[in-house]
């Protein structure tokens, strides 16, 4: 969410009130509806088969999805329009088709989750592990290493050696609240070295933007060329919960995937209702 904002705002000059007032509140009913059905969904398995150890799918935005709605939708439309307001619309509308185009996907995901070798599915994850949510963070870690090292500390010793934190506190909350803690400290002792941007900072509620929604969708009907990027888009994008739902249920947990695809497209076309141009998925990190 601290890439789209920056992103939105500094690259393709959406205006600050569109990126805050809009696109990450949509976000914000996107992810409460998904993040919420999936706790739902992890419950239920748990005591359909009697278990405590049930872990729900994560899910979000998919990050290649998201550098590829915003470089090859709105950007573009940017550039030939001039008008970001614009860009922006043509990418609600955009990732509302996406929904629609993952909700249908539910209905071939079971036969091609069959017909798919496991180690088909699975590969193209780890290649994505290894690369981007591996690599690039542990450079972005050495960049800031008084706040990022006392991080990757706690998450070492939480996730990896599974040790028990006091009080039960999770290792990713207590890495992010340590984080934040140090970071504060450095500005307050006058050594900040990284500035503090407090723009935007403020109660935004989510409305609907329906007439942005539908003068996104004209346009796209006078201009089908955008339907080239966002079909095959979304078609990754319900393979990818296929892929995902097969790694949850290599360790352990199975989930069906037509709900889960049904869930995203849903969470996708909620989120664009309320002014998010970008598709969510359930994404790496169950195992």
């Amino acid at each position: 969410m601290v890439i789209v904002a920056a992103l939105c705002v500094a690259v393709v000059g959406m205006p600050a009130d569109v990126v805050f007032d809009h696109v990450l509140p949509g976000l914000g009913v996107a992810l409460i509806f998904g993040l919420g059905i999936y706790a739902w969904m992890a419950r239920r398995l748990a005591r359909r088969e009697g278990r405590t150890d049930v872990t729900a799918l994560p899910y979000g935005i998919s990050t290649p999805v998201l550098f590829i709605f915003l470089f090859s939708v709105i950007l573009p439309v940017k550039l030939i329009t001039g008008d970001a307001l614009v860009a922006w619309r043509v990418g609600i509308a955009a990732a509302f088709i996406g929904g629609c185009i993952e909700a249908f996907g539910s209905l071939l995901g079971p036969t091609l989750k069959r017909l798919t070798p496991r180690a088909g599915m699975l590969g193209t994850l780890a290649g994505i592990s290894l690369v981007w949510i591996a690599t690039v963070p542990m450079a972005e870690i050495l960049e800031h290493p008084l706040v990022g090292l006392p991080a990757l500390a706690l998450i070492l010793i939480g996730l990896v050696a599974r040790h028990r934190l006091p009080l039960g506190v999770p290792a990713g909350l207590a890495a992010i609240l340590l984080g934040t803690g140090i970071f504060a400290a450095t500005q307050w002792a006058g050594q900040g070295y990284v500035t503090v941007d407090t723009a935007g900072l403020g109660p935004h509620l989510p409305v609907p933007v329906l007439g942005d929604l539908w003068a996104g969708l004209r346009y796209i009907a006078g201009h089908p060329e955008v339907l080239l990027v966002v079909a095959p888009l979304e078609i990754y994008n319900f393979i990818e919960t296929m892929n995902n739902v097969e790694s949850a249920e290599a360790a352990g947990d199975r989930y069906d995937v037509r709900q889960c695809q049904l869930v995203d497209g849903a969470g996708t076309l909620l989120g664009a209702s309320f002014g998010s141009p970008f598709p969510t998925t359930v994404y790496i990190g169950h195992p």
